[in-house]
């Protein structure tokens, strides 16, 4: 993930919001169980689509959006937290977290992700 202040989807945001949407992105990439049952299919179909030449960011992002609601839900039971985001911070969590799992495409361009 890039730094804070170099993202422009970040932009729109006040500085609570972004501090909320970066510590939620985070929490999203480095919880195993989020891995295990969600991310790896969704990082497996996205690399097949890669390979092919068919991936599209747009849907990539769409597919990680869908997972905003589970990561909030698994948050707030760890942290007896009772988050909630707008509609254009799941978005920043999402690009975060799409961003995270697309840059293991160029570093194995021929294959070679564990999820795969």
């Amino acid at each position: 993930m890039r730094e804070l202040s170099g993202m422009d989807v970040y932009a729109n945001l006040a500085e609570e919001q972004r501090h909320r949407a970066w510590d939620l992105a985070l929490y999203a990439v480095n919880t195993v169980e989020l891995y295990r049952s969600t991310y790896a299919g969704i990082q497996r179909s996205l690399y097949k689509k890669y390979i092919k030449g068919e991936y599209n960011e747009e849907q990539a992002n769409k597919a990680f959006y869908n997972t905003v609601p589970t990561v909030i839900r698994l948050w707030n039971r760890e942290f007896n937290d009772n988050l909630r985001l707008t509609e254009a911070e799941k978005r920043v969590v999402a690009t975060e977290i799409r961003e995270h799992y697309d840059m293991d495409f160029e570093l194995y361009p021929n294959g070679g992700l564990i999820a795969v």
